[in-house]
């Protein structure tokens, strides 16, 4: 039997088209997806803070000098106002005795000249230099006593000595911290919470602090302020109020920090899987599956944070939105996938 030209071609078409309709049905990718869940706030939060005194300074001189002097040792309680170290006060003295003796020098001009002048026997304007003067002396007399009082260094308030910067014999500026103080009474506990929990600090129920080195022992807290700033680990710095007796605790205690939330419509949270996340060209996205015309949609999202559950919370989805958990890698946006069906716990293997 012979085969014309032309019933080859047609044969050829034939089986060409069978082919491409074969591998288009073949070449539709498999998928596994997951519909994203949300979570109306509320729960726990636990975090690692150190405890800080909210009253501490590092004390300086505010004149220049050789030290002779430290009355104090690291850890020592003072009160207010007592000596911490002291300058060596020679030239200082010195220097207050020349101003002193030009001060008197002045003041007995000034009182003669006071004299001849309700004689009449000065002019006014010669009356006015000479009390002017003796009004910068005693300006310049005051200025020189208040350095001799300053080569004393006092504690600026009731506390501990931290620790000594300076000791005897050693030269110091004015200004140059020489010992840190801090007042133990004052005890306040700093933590860094993440953006997510940021965003809900207005939902915090209640907080509270707890340390290993006083175990069954748990602080209420209270709000005190807030870093409106993210810092480079973009995390938010928190200060907070221990409730009751703090006596126990010490600066730079390691603590931590529990939050309980309430519960708000307001704070809903989108939860989506950490394996439907990709990114591309420094954004994150997700692969959104429609259900109408079968095919995926690369969705930006915005990462709030990671749960080391294998979860993330993210903006820019909604509750029952589906989304692409398995076979990312080899996807393209607009891409028509079937769905892999998840088979029932009590039909291992889709054997029914």
């Amino acid at each position: 039997m012979k085969t014309n030209s032309k019933q080859i071609g047609t044969i050829a078409l034939i089986l060409a088209l069978t082919g491409c309709a074969q591998q288009n049905k073949t070449s539709i990718p498999l998928v596994q997806t997951q519909e994203v869940s949300v979570d109306n706030g509320g729960g726990t939060a636990e975090y690692p803070g150190r405890s800080e005194s909210d009253r501490s300074s590092s004390v300086a001189f505010r004149v220049s000098g050789t030290i002779s002097e430290v009355y104090v040792r690291p850890g020592q309680y003072v009160e207010m106002g007592a000596p911490l170290a002291q300058l060596d006060t020679r030239d200082y003295d010195i220097q207050l005795q020349a101003t002193q003796a030009e001060y008197d020098q002045v003041r007995s001009e000034v009182m003669r000249v006071t004299a001849m002048y309700r004689d009449n026997a000065v002019s006014e304007n010669d009356y006015d230099k000479a009390r002017y003067g003796l009004v910068q002396m005693e300006q310049k007399l005051q200025h020189h006593r208040s350095q001799l009082e300053d080569c004393t260094l006092r504690a600026p308030f009731n506390g501990y000595v931290d620790d000594i910067l300076f000791h005897r014999g050693e030269t110091v500026l004015q200004g140059i911290p020489v010992i840190s103080f801090f007042d133990r009474s004052d005890i306040e506990i700093v933590v860094n919470i993440s953006a997510a929990d940021y965003r809900r600090k207005d939902e915090i129920e209640s907080m509270s602090a707890s340390f290993a080195v006083l175990p069954d022992q748990e602080f209420p807290l209270t709000y005190k302020s807030v870093s409106n700033m993210a810092n480079a680990n973009q995390l938010y710095e928190l200060h907070l109020s221990i409730d009751g007796n703090s006596s126990e605790i010490t600066p730079g205690m390691a603590a931590m920090v529990k939050f309980n939330f309430l519960d708000s419509e307001d704070s809903e949270q989108v939860i989506v899987p950490l394996n439907a996340l990709f990114e591309k060209d420094g954004e994150s996205l997700v692969f959104l599956y429609d259900p109408e015309d079968e095919c995926i949609h690369a969705t930006p999202v915005e990462i709030i944070k990671l749960n080391s559950d294998g979860n993330a919370i993210i903006t820019g989805l909604y509750g029952g939105d589906e989304v692409v958990t398995a076979g990312i890698s080899k996807l393209i946006d607009g891409q028509k996938v079937r769905i892999v069906t998840k088979a029932s716990e009590s039909n291992p293997g889709g054997l029914l």
